[in-house]
């Protein structure tokens, strides 16, 4: 799935081809797991932002999260680095 994702931190923008894997929450997953997710920088703009491939790590993630117009937030622990938008 492609997502635009809103970076907080410039020096966390990633390169182009590059693989990161912060944790997810989406809007609509009730859980109180947290869940890994890759995401993979394909165009970077001025603004902090990027579009990006994004999927889960594990096989058993809810894929019902993955809908067009979901939000969600990615951390790395508990900072909050950014948030995004599935496509």
């Amino acid at each position: 799935m492609l997502a635009k994702i809103s970076l907080n931190n410039t020096n966390k923008i990633p390169f182009v081809g590059e693989k990161f894997y912060p944790i997810a929450i989406f809007e609509n997953d009730n859980s109180t797991i947290n869940w890994s997710f890759v995401v993979e920088c394909r165009e970077i703009f001025k603004n902090n932002t990027i579009i990006a491939d994004v999927y889960f790590l594990m096989d058993n993630a809810p894929k019902e999260c993955m809908k067009k117009n979901i939000t969600f937030k990615l951390f790395e622990g508990k900072l909050l680095i950014g948030t995004g938008v599935i496509l």
